[in-house]
């Protein structure tokens, strides 16, 4: 979907210009009010949002864990809407977040620090000076915010396609620029080009927020996983409250003359509430070959038996539908 992003200094206008814009437009505003409903449906309890978005304190090398959930959710909850529908990002990194997609238009919205004084001093009824120190902590907590996410420079203006200094423009005049500049770039009819990788966004988004909320190991903190993609998986199926065993069963596939068995397959997981074995794979294509050759000897003896094999791209797919327990069906048996 079509995507504009708005950096804006403190009392340069920017949330105004970004209200009347997604009007004009008919998008989504995600703003600090957008995001607080969504929180709700998230069910987090002891996020307090007022405290802590678009914060990070000077000089802390990592975020406490109110932090980094406020960060996951936020990241996690932009990427749903920019699948889903065309936005508008009021701050909240999203210029660096939707850095290269060629639907997205970046905006930066400044003014003058006297001007910003002035407006802040009749917007809250405060003195200058009061203003002042109310526009550098605003400042500072804003750079600090990117440059901890993104090791990047809020003010460096070569991550913006348009920067408009409302000394300059009115909010009238600044809408106007900015549909133009809509217009012009065409985010509109760049929607199909940039669906993978918002999907991938999405995906990214997602396994983050995973891993934090299921904390650093799976739920059978005791199993030990044979490659990371297998702990990966678990982690996002505890994410999904879905059920899991791991190896938990090995099936014969051939026997010599005298009853031993020479060959049998394992798969990776077994979903008790699905009744579903699934292989994860993410090897070279001679191995899976081989690997799919079991799996086919494993349907012939065992046809009662549900197994799917995951490839990396099924691996990602299965989650962008949200969840294993909706989205995958049992496979048939052979035929």
């Amino acid at each position: 979907m079509a995507i504009i992003t708005i950096s804006r200094l403190l009392a340069s206008g920017g949330e105004d210009i970004a209200n009347r814009l997604a009007k004009e437009l008919g998008f989504t505003l995600i703003d600090q009010g957008f995001l607080r409903e969504q929180f709700r449906s998230y069910e987090v309890p002891g996020l307090h949002l007022d405290e802590i978005d678009e914060k990070i304190p000077e000089g802390i090398q990592k975020a406490d864990d109110q932090r980094r959930l406020y960060i996951d959710l936020v990241r996690t909850i932009i990427a749903d809407m920019a699948l889903e529908r065309d936005i508008i990002v009021l701050g909240r990194g999203g210029t660096f977040l939707f850095k290269g997609f060629s639907s997205a238009l970046h905006i930066k919205i400044l003014a003058s620090w006297e001007s910003r004084i002035k407006r802040l001093c009749e917007r809250l009824n405060v003195d200058e000076a009061r203003a002042a120190s109310l526009l550098e902590e605003s400042d500072r907590h804003r750079r600090e915010y990117i440059r901890y996410l993104y090791g990047e420079d809020w003010m460096d203006f070569k991550f913006y396609d348009l920067i408009l200094n409302t000394d300059s423009w009115t909010q009238e005049s600044a809408v106007k620029l900015i549909l133009q500049a809509t217009e012009l770039k065409e985010i509109r009819f760049k929607k199909k080009e940039t669906s993978e990788e918002l999907e991938k966004l999405r995906f990214n988004s997602k396994l983050h927020l995973a891993k934090f909320l299921t904390g650093k190991k799976p739920s059978h903190r005791k199993t030990v996983f044979a490659n990371p993609s297998e702990e990966e998986f678990a982690r996002l199926l505890d994410f999904y409250q879905i059920r899991w065993e791991y190896e938990p069963k090995t099936f014969p596939l051939s026997w010599d003359e005298q009853g031993n068995v020479v060959t049998a397959f394992t798969p990776d997981f077994y979903l008790p509430d699905l009744d579903l074995y699934i292989e994860l794979t993410t090897m070279k294509q001679q191995l899976v070959t081989r690997k799919n050759r079991k799996i086919r000897k494993l349907r012939e003896l065992y046809p009662h038996i549900n197994i799917k094999i995951f490839y990396e791209k099924d691996y990602q797919q299965l989650f962008y539908k949200y969840g294993l327990s909706r989205g995958v069906k049992k496979e048939e048996g052979p035929k």
